[in-house]
């Protein structure tokens, strides 16, 4: 990407998904010599700083900006470029009102100004891919005898029922850890962070959970169960379901992880990076590192050997792009491998994923599920919009606009008071949408009735 912008004329913008990438991709820029004025733009620089960069933009004294979501709005002049790194990652998008994302917003900027746009990603997301299907972007296809040459060898069970795949981490992980102790660092990495995030019932395998509703954990090694939404001791806990009273550990986190690889692997350091204490350094040394996704910091010569574990954990989450999203981290994560590296991931050989990964080919998984969503009538195909709000006045919406557009039956949410709705609209329809919703929350307001949190496109359906 440096040698790219160096030959580039005109004023680029670079988009990252994080403040640590902001620096990584900095020291990149200044190692190539790449002989442009640059500065930065994340929530790690102060207010002055801030405000002392904008002004250099605004006077048109800076060649390169590189910055989180924000950087989109900075007013660049002469912008010919810009390219958004990793644009499938979900810090990309702002939760707050208004509720845009970067990646969007940033579509927007090239039509109005005439400039290129590159969307880079080690895997696509849907929209990315909706968009080369459509025409709307061309693919930048590396050459593929470079990714046979110094991709990993990728390693899944055959039959999770198999002996050696029984209890968490199966006999093929460890024996991945070992080898690869042999000649460098090991990754590995684990969905949840903490110490036991989940718990369910021994005799009916239902998820224990308090009398408010929240699951029931256990905070670090010694310590009570606990809920971990109202955080009060459970001494007495009896299911609600089959009045049991023993339970079993169901999400291990990150804590316990290390306890149980540190007892196998005794003398081996191990280092732990989450999102609390990430690990910032690059690693140099032979170690275990485990990380939960998103920490994981780089090795100087690339990872000897990188394991998955609870892969289900990723895949199973109640989120339309669960399966997209658990793609972006496998491919992303087994791009730290080093040449030749072993990369275990705790799922079946035949799952379309793990195929994907073998061929190092993520556009077609991508297609699939696109192709997937045309007849389930879901995005990025349909316009989907959320609206949550109280009881009564959803529920009159729904009526209201159920004729006209496909709505979803009334959800709850976190709060017992407020009720929730997907409204989904085609293509066609979308501009349509955005209008009608625009005009019944002017109506509302008129009324001076309860605003309704509106979200077009929301991250999570």
């Amino acid at each position: 990407m440096a040698e790219f912008c160096k030959i580039r004329s005109g004023n680029i913008l670079i988009l990252v998904p994080d403040s640590k990438s902001v620096d990584r991709c900095l020291q990149a820029f200044l190692a190539s010599g790449i002989g442009k004025n640059i500065c930065t733009w994340s929530s790690e620089l102060t207010k002055s700083q801030r405000y002392a960069n904008y002004l250099e933009i605004l006077k048109g004294n800076v060649q390169l900006v590189i910055g989180v979501r924000g950087a989109v709005f900075l007013p660049i002049q002469s912008l010919s470029l810009i390219i958004v790194w990793d644009e499938g990652n979900d810090n990309y998008s702002e939760i707050r009102s208004p509720g845009w994302h970067a990646r969007e917003v940033a579509i927007e900027r090239t039509k109005q100004e005439g400039c290129s746009l590159l969307l880079g990603s080690f895997s696509p997301s849907l929209i990315a891919t909706k968009y080369l299907l459509a025409g709307w972007i061309k693919p930048l296809n590396p050459v593929q005898q470079i990714f046979k040459e110094y991709s990993p060898k990728f390693i899944g069970i055959s039959e999770i029922s198999a002996p050696d795949q029984r209890g968490r981490i199966s006999t093929k992980a460890w024996k991945t850890i070992q080898r690869g102790l042999q000649t460098g660092p090991v990754l590995v990495q684990v969905p949840l962070r903490g110490y036991i995030r989940s718990l369910i019932c021994q005799k009916c395998a239902n998820h224990a959970r308090c009398k408010c509703g929240g699951n029931l954990i256990i905070g670090s090694v010694n310590k009570h169960i606990v809920c971990g939404l109202c955080g009060i001791f459970q001494s007495d806990w009896q299911c609600s379901f089959c009045a049991g009273r023993t339970f079993r550990h169901s999400g291990i986190g990150d804590e316990r992880t290390v306890e149980e690889i540190g007892k196998a692997f005794p003398g081996i350091p191990i280092r732990n990076s989450n999102q609390g204490s990430m690990i910032l350094d690059e690693i140099d040394e032979t170690c275990i590192v485990l990380a939960t996704p998103g920490s994981e910091p780089r090795a100087k010569k690339g990872y000897a050997a990188i394991v998955f574990l609870d892969s289900r954990i990723s895949l199973e989450r109640s989120s339309i792009n669960a399966e997209e999203q658990a793609r972006l981290n496998w491919f992303s994560v087994s791009a730290l491998a080093a040449k030749n590296a072993e990369v275990f991931l705790d799922v079946v050989v035949s799952d379309l994923n793990f195929q994907a990964l073998l061929r190092w080919d993520p556009w077609h998984a991508a297609s699939r599920d696109l192709l997937e969503r045309i007849s389930l009538n879901l995005p990025p195909h349909f316009k989907a919009v959320s609206v949550i709000g109280p009881h009564s006045d959803v529920h009159n919406m729904a009526l209201e606009f159920s004729g006209k557009y496909l709505v979803s039956s009334l959800q709850s949410t976190d709060d017992i008071y407020l009720s929730k709705i997907i409204l989904r609209g085609t293509d066609h329809q979308a501009q349509e949408l955005v209008e009608d919703l625009l005009n019944y929350c002017r109506i509302r307001s008129a009324h001076g009735l309860t605003a309704l949190k509106v979200r077009v496109d929301p991250i999570e359906l």
